[in-house]
């Protein structure tokens, strides 16, 4: 067998056609995935949070003198995304009902459904329906309506759309669901010392949907006189995460469960 020899050219030319069969490759796979991989990385990342609890001072004699307050979530998508389209709120909530056989044995709890998959509220009362989609830019956070708190007389004054269904009795009631559309004949209203389960869903037109859920309970207590509010009884309603919301893989859990 006669022996080949090669030059130094010889091993540079096999290794540039190497390099250049690999980069080709490498363009060749960038031309092809680069685009969907960018539109990934840049899918907006859409969450939500909440306060720990929020809380309004009125009269319990003459809560109109209090006015209504509003508790919030917030949207916040994260920066370096696009911006996230059609952004809403769907909430569901249980009635906690607590059971203490006062024996010794576990408290039983259960959950009754109240509503499901209603949306939240981006605007307060005002006399319209409201808006139950937005849009959130990268980098930006927006407060949705959860709840509204005060003087039912008032809330129920301020939805002022659909007066088929009659106020009623608003014993311990202090607040209200901001639920979209606001129309006085779908109120749900949240009761004093009650505790409910909520489950919300964050979506959009180009994100990936998102599930949490916590407990929420309005507790309304009688506080030191305020000289400067001018309440001859003042009262604080609370409405108050006793679970804070919390990321979950579904929107919903087990209908009852042992505590």
């Amino acid at each position: 067998m006669i022996p080949i020899a090669y030059s130094t050219f010889d091993y540079v030319g096999l290794v540039a056609a190497v390099v250049g069969t690999v980069l080709t490759g490498v363009a060749t796979v960038t031309a092809f995935f680069g685009p969907a991989w960018a539109k990934r990385r840049r899918r907006p990342l859409v969450t939500i949070s909440s306060d720990a609890e929020t809380e309004l001072i009125t009269d319990e004699t003459q809560p109109e003198l209090g006015g209504v307050t509003s508790a919030v979530v917030i949207i916040e998508n994260a920066r370096g995304r696009a911006t996230a389209h059609d952004v809403e709120i769907l909430m569901s909530v249980d009635i906690i009902n607590i059971q203490d056989d006062f024996d010794g044995t576990p408290a039983t709890r259960t959950l009754t459904s109240f509503f499901e998959d209603a949306n939240l509220n981006y605007e307060p009362l005002n006399q319209d329906l409201g808006a139950c989609k937005g849009t959130v830019p990268a980098g930006s956070k927006r407060p949705v309506h959860i709840a509204n708190l005060g003087d039912p007389v008032d809330i129920y004054r301020r939805i002022g759309r659909g007066n088929g269904k009659p106020l009623g009795d608003i014993t311990d009631l202090w607040g209200a669901w901001a639920i979209y559309p606001s129309r006085q004949d779908s109120i749900r209203w949240i009761r004093a010392d009650q505790a409910y389960g909520v489950y919300l869903t964050v979506q959009g037109r180009n994100f990936t949907a998102k599930h949490y859920r916590g407990e929420l309970a309005l507790e309304v207590d009688p506080v030191q006189d305020i000289p400067s509010s001018g309440f001859a009884s003042p009262i604080s309603i609370m409405l108050r995460w006793k679970l804070p919301l919390t990321e979950t893989a579904s929107p919903r859990v087990q209908a009852s469960v042992v505590v």
